[in-house]
């Protein structure tokens, strides 16, 4: 699991330059205070705007294709373009920039994706700016989730602006061959597979011995994509969907006068980001339960992902409410726990419950405001005002301790932060500002989401897993 983690975040980008600060000790409502001449609307565009600023310049100057974080410009991750193929949908609509400009980067992007080097379709973690593969990234290694959330971007893309950016997108789809990146006997979907080499990417190779065997989104997502590939030959049973544990548990708060969450289908780390990325593209509130009994699997649970989310965001924020007295940036307004750029190099921030039972739970001080930020889709309201908070932390000397928007990277919000230590990563991720920046479109307006969920190939596969609303 822990390649899982690492896989995602990409190769644990140390922060550009660690910040110590002195917070001033202002009150709440004056944190908040500083963004009350912006309505919700204008906050949130302002936040979208600067997220998307990333996507636009921290990408090759030959290919378009989105660079992993801020530390490592000519380090491109599959993970990062994915997200920021869906970024450009963003952009287009709200008019960023325009729109022509805008589907001619996306097509180049889809084009040197279909000219990339592959195995068996499936692609590897990271990639140099001409969009071929790279050794200078932690790993050579080909990553199911990594693919799967390069081609959910792909595939929204393709929908919106149809013609050439359809057809490259279509090719990049259908050439993915979940099958032979399936332990069948188990039903489960391989985490990667590595060459023998970094020098030969031709050889035999070995497959991680970890599967996609635990809930979080990102076994949503390879399942998905697995049974909607329209080749057969590379399409995964509808039923693989069903075939990853699904352990249920509750958070309950030690502090007085605030209530249990409703059971919930916990992940593995429990961090945000395994309730979060699914949901980018998939409208699970619309969907209602999927339903393991229409294929015989009456010992499974039916889950409705929405309101399991929607449980977890609750933990997330009933957990920051009970360590409130131990650290001094956790509390209603800080609880990001999610996967983030550390004082340490990396860190996997997580809730209570999880699978993760090797490694004792513990919380650092950090919060990432992305975490909190991606949970509009599920509680605005909490969402949104800790959003301000965040942009509202200033130091002593009245600077934004935790965002920018100036200079050469003015990015928005960076990716963490400790009020105890002083320390702020001024780092930038793909991966993080690209969930943040699709999850506010998808609280504005369901862009995201209704533009993926369009596709025919889709459509089916949603139809063969089962939904009771479908």
């Amino acid at each position: 699991m822990k390649k899982l983690f690492k896989s995602l975040l990409g190769e644990a980008p140390k922060a550009a330059e660690n910040v110590f600060v002195q917070p001033a000790t202002r009150n709440v409502y004056e944190i908040l205070g500083r963004s009350a001449h912006l309505n919700d609307d204008d906050f949130l565009d302002l936040v979208s705007r600067a997220s998307f600023e990333y996507f636009w310049h921290e990408a090759s100057p030959k290919t378009g294709i989105i660079a992993d974080n801020l530390n490592k410009p000519t380090t491109y991750s599959t993970a990062s373009i994915g997200f920021g193929l869906s970024a450009m949908v963003v952009a287009a609509e709200r008019g960023f920039r325009d729109r022509q400009e805008i589907e001619q980067r996306t097509q180049t992007i889809l084009l040197s994706l279909t000219k990339t080097q592959t195995k068996d379709g499936m692609f590897y973690h990271f990639l140099d700016e001409d969009s071929q593969v790279t050794t200078d990234g932690y790993e050579t290694a080909i990553s199911t989730v990594d693919t799967g959330l390069l081609i959910m971007g792909a595939i929204t893309a393709g929908e919106y602006f149809g013609g050439k950016c359809k057809e490259y997108a279509d090719q990049i789809f259908e050439k993915c061959n979940w099958a032979a990146f399936t332990d069948h006997e188990h039903k489960q979907v391989f985490m990667a597979w590595e060459p023998d080499s970094k020098e030969d990417l031709s050889g035999i190779g070995k497959f991680h011995p970890v599967r996609w065997d635990y809930f979080s989104d990102e076994s949503i997502i390879c399942c998905l994509l697995g049974n909607a590939n329209p080749n057969k030959d590379f399409a995964l049973p509808a039923d693989y969907f069903y075939h990853w544990a699904r352990n249920k548990g509750q958070y309950h708060p030690a502090t007085p006068g605030y209530q249990s969450t409703d059971e919930f289908v916990y992940s593995y780390s429990g961090a945000l980001f395994t309730y979060q990325f699914a949901h980018i593209w998939l409208d699970f509130e619309q969907l209602g339960k999927d339903q393991p009994r229409k294929h015989q699997l009456d010992h499974v649970p039916a889950i409705n992902w929405y309101h399991n989310s929607q449980a977890a965001t609750q933990a997330a924020w009933l957990v920051a409410i009970d360590n409130s007295q131990a650290s001094r940036t956790y509390g209603p307004f800080g609880w990001g726990f999610t996967a983030h750029t550390s004082i340490n190099g990396y860190n996997v921030g997580a809730i209570l419950p999880r699978g993760e039972q090797n490694q004792p739970f513990m919380l650092n001080g950090e919060v990432a405001p992305y975490g909190a930020g991606t949970c509009i889709m599920f509680e605005p309201e909490k969402a949104i005002k800790t959003l301000r908070y965040y942009y509202g932390l200033h130091d002593d000397n009245d600077n934004a301790i935790v965002w920018n928007n100036e200079g050469e990277t003015p990015y928005g919000f960076y990716d963490t932060f400790n009020l105890d230590s002083g320390y702020v990563a001024q780092q930038y991720l793909g991966i993080d500002l690209g969930p943040m920046l699709l999850a506010i479109e998808n609280h504005r307006t369901g862009l995201i989401q209704e533009t993926f969920m369009k596709n025919e190939h889709i459509q089916k596969a949603l139809k063969n897993i089962g939904f009771e609303k479908l």
